[in-house]
């Protein structure tokens, strides 16, 4: 069996990948290809691969390669976890989004920045099934790259590459949800089923016991501990994957929460925690500092940004220590992380079954939403393949939610594979935190704008599609002279304006 890490040079994360990969005895790899445009970067994951080989003492063959084609060829399955263009395309998507009007605080998956992003990665995600096509059509590409739905919804529509997306967010919301109703995380039964990072959790069980009476009983007293999503819980019925950072982009109700609070990358004395306790869980504590007023409590709001300064402030030093630690350490731990890449490898290869929420198309597995989208439900992994469980309808608050998201991913689709701005601008109209914020003008010079920063990581049919996306793609005659004008740059302010020095 061969493997493909495509974008390996994300070290943290091919490292665990290749130790989940050891955690399973049965389960043989021949060849291990590592492949990253950065050199550098790409010689120090083989570095931290090469020690846990070494302490395993596999005879799995580790090869390494710039060339995206030669790393595909002959490989049985193919890991997707690149970034076009690095952290700072994103970056500027994201600062640019905000510096509009439309806050932002991860800006991977939907909203502007996230639109843009879908630009980068499905071009990307569709040149490797392309390729993929020619070199190892048999194989099955594992795409961990976000937008994931848009991801693979586009390399669905323009190839026949079996593709399965995968997202940690339902064990992650188990492992929070447990820790607020005292339960075992992996003890927790939970079947959830919608779309990537709006998945709906159907059930939630413990050795039988329905958990949700509990957790309805107690949402006043968790409420700051996650407000958006127990806010969207009462509204809907039920409770969703991703934090409340990332539910707030997905949905028009909660842009006034969005702050310019002051993060800082160290500990610092009468600050706050942010919400979900995340940076408990990473050794750091009292990371978010009010904006205005007395020192209180700010759960409740969301900082601008935050995930991109969480990455400058604390990820980046955070990953470099590992590194260090990872490079000196004498012994590696072997011990399976939450991801689900290989254990679908272990589950095809060796026939143990075994039940993921998996991203897939939906084959009228959930019959509210469209067809030709992709969903996320829980699937059956053995020899057999993917066996997608059949949901019927979605309680129709949450799929009304997850019909208007998709809808602004299928125009994103449609945009990369027509090679048509108009799609992509038409997709900034749907988008439902968009709308909630800007007017037809704004968005305008805001899709103008996300252009202009995205030179040289967008791809050049982008270019041209300034002016030709203003009035015309709705069909109608422009009679003002002002809605003539070009669309002209909007001076944005300084982004580390949102950053306390």
């Amino acid at each position: 069996m061969r493997i493909a890490f495509i974008g390996a040079g994300s070290f943290v994360f091919t490292r665990r990948l290749v130790i989940d990969l050891f955690t399973f005895d049965d389960l043989v790899c021949d060849e291990l290809v590592l492949m990253d445009i950065d050199q550098g970067r790409l010689e120090t994951a083989a570095a931290l691969v090469q020690k846990v080989i070494a302490q395993q003492d596999s005879n799995m063959k580790l090869t390494l390669t710039t060339d995206r084609r030669a790393a595909l060829k002959g490989a049985d399955y193919v890991v997707a976890m690149y970034e076009p263009n690095g952290f700072e395309a994103r970056k500027r998507e994201v600062m640019t989004t905000i510096a509009h009007g439309v806050p932002m605080a991860v800006g991977d998956t939907l909203g502007p920045a996230g639109i843009f992003k879908g630009i980068r990665t499905a071009t990307v995600a569709v040149d490797i099934a392309r390729d993929m096509s020619e070199v190892c059509p048999n194989a099955t590409l594992l795409m961990y790259a976000n937008p994931l739905a848009i991801n693979c919804w586009a390399v669905k529509s323009a190839t026949g590459i079996r593709t399965i997306g995968l997202c940690h967010g339902l064990e992650y919301t188990k492992g929070m949800l447990g820790r607020l109703l005292g339960v075992p995380g992996k003890e927790m039964q939970v079947r959830g089923a919608g779309i990537n990072h709006m998945t709906w959790l159907l059930d939630i069980q413990h050795n039988g016991r329905d958990l949700y009476p509990e957790l309805w009983e107690r949402a006043d007293e968790f409420h700051d501990h996650d407000p958006v999503r127990f806010e969207i819980m009462k509204a809907t019925g039920y409770f969703a994957t991703e934090s409340s950072y990332h539910s707030a982009e997905y949905v028009p109700y909660f842009r006034d929460r969005f702050k310019s609070l002051y993060i800082h990358d160290r500990t610092t004395p009468g600050c706050n925690q942010p919400m979900g306790n995340w940076c408990n869980q990473a050794g750091e504590l009292n990371f978010i500092e009010p904006s205005t007023g007395p020192i209180g409590r700010v759960e409740p709001a969301i900082p601008h940004a935050w995930d991109i300064y969480l990455y400058e402030r604390h990820h980046h030093r955070h990953a470099e220590q590992q590194r260090q630690e990872m490079l000196t350490e004498s012994t590696v731990k072997i011990e399976r992380s939450v991801e689900y890449g290989m254990r679908i490898i272990h589950s095809e290869m060796t026939g143990h079954p075994r039940t993921l929420s998996l991203n897939v198309p939906n084959d009228g597995y959930i019959s509210n939403l469209p067809e030709d989208a992709v969903v996320e439900l829980p699937v059956q992994v053995g020899s057999d393949g993917l066996v997608p469980a059949v949901i019927g309808e979605l309680p129709e608050p949450c799929a009304s939610l997850c019909r208007r998201n998709i809808e602004v991913q299928r125009l994103v689709v449609q945009g990369v594979l027509n090679k048509d701005p108009h799609a992509i601008f038409n997709a900034l109209l749907l988008d439902p935190l968009t709308g909630a914020c800007l007017d037809l003008p704004g968005i305008r010079r805001l899709f103008n704008d996300l252009i202009d920063v995205g030179t040289g990581a967008l791809p050049n049919w982008m270019a041209g599609g300034k002016t030709s996306a203003r009035v015309a793609s709705f069909g109608i005659k422009a009679t003002s002279p002002a809605s003539d004008r070009p669309l002209r740059h909007v001076e944005q302010p300084e982004i580390t304006a949102v950053v306390k020095p």
